[in-house]
């Protein structure tokens, strides 16, 4: 999807297990990806990608659970998400501050499945 468009489903109960951002014109970004049952994983490495390049967050592997949540930076500028959660529905638009973090999704404590999202940057 391109910027601001909705990526996943909204009302389908269908869980995001990976996502694929590609930024251009941010000097790159970086993330990852926080899992339902898994939270962090163990010795799951830090995605990152240069301007134009797929960055991939998550697994589609069977043995890995939905998405509840990930994180994102940029090199430069700033990056906006929102995101829709299972049983709580779209969370508020976020952005960072230049060279920042963001979190986006369900609050670690509750590992509700990310739905959908929208990235702006």
């Amino acid at each position: 999807m391109c910027d601001g468009a909705e990526a996943g489903t909204v009302g389908k109960d269908l869980p995001i297990k990976a996502l694929d951002i590609a930024v251009s014109g941010t000097k790159g970004a970086a993330g990852n990806g926080a899992h339902v049952v898994e939270e962090w994983l163990t010795g799951d490495k830090w995605s990152s990608a240069a301007d134009g390049i797929d960055m991939y967050i998550g697994s589609t592997k069977e043995a890995v659970s939905p998405l509840q949540g990930f994180t994102i930076k940029v090199g430069d500028g700033s990056v906006c998400q929102n995101t829709h959660v299972a049983n709580k529905g779209w969370m508020g638009l976020g952005c960072t501050k230049p060279g920042g973090w963001m979190y986006g999704g369900s609050p670690m404590e509750e590992a509700q499945n990310l739905e959908a999202i929208r990235l702006t940057v």
